[in-house]
């Protein structure tokens, strides 16, 4: 006799209520889910325009990785920040050491943390995943709006995740010490 599943997988997973843990044992699916204060929730994949913005800006870290030994970056991946919440953030990049070794699941709090804004989750991105983020720890966060080639930068101060303005054509990123975001490709994509 065989056991009936908990949870069923022929309808999606979207709308339902689960741990962190029963989340992933889902292992990898061709629908983009993250799990939000236990709920699973689906969002569409990203547009051309937002994989070529996360792609400039890693043809810039990588870079920055050839200088850096250790160095450690991830695109659109799983990182868990508590039992009842996995975001798949754009980006997450590691300092050297912060890892010790190539993990399974990412339950580290990264140094640097980006998400390109979709007009659909803008609101959720710069209030509910930014106090989210800066609760779990994570070093920097950067949320890039290609409405209007705005970059908003939370760099961590006294524990909080604090605004800092984006002037000019470079962001410097206090966690990734000596690198700098050049704002001129990504303005020139938004152009064309």
């Amino acid at each position: 006799m065989s056991a009936v599943p908990r949870i069923p997988t022929d309808f999606g997973l979207a709308g339902l209520r689960m741990t962190a843990a029963e989340y992933l044992a889902h292992g990898e699916t061709t629908e983009r889910y993250e799990l939000v204060d236990g709920v699973v929730f689906m969002s569409p994949r990203p547009t051309p325009r937002h994989q070529k913005i996360i792609q400039l800006m890693l043809m810039q870290l990588s870079c920055y990785g050839d200088e850096h030994t250790g160095f450690e970056f991830f695109m659109d991946v799983d990182l868990v920040l508590a039992n009842d919440r996995v975001y798949a953030p754009d980006l997450v990049c590691y300092l050297p050491g912060k890892l010790k070794q190539l993990p399974q699941v990412l339950n580290t709090p990264p140094d640097l943390l980006v998400e390109v804004l979709s007009p659909g989750t803008k609101a959720f991105d710069l209030t509910t995943k930014r106090n989210d983020y800066e609760a779990f720890g994570v070093g920097e966060y950067w949320a890039y709006d290609p409405a209007d080639g705005r970059l908003r930068r939370f760099q961590r101060s006294a524990g909080k995740l604090v605004e800092a303005a984006a002037v000019g054509d470079k962001a410097d990123c206090l966690v990734l010490p000596g690198w700098s975001l050049d704002l001129r490709p990504l303005r020139q994509l938004m152009d064309g």
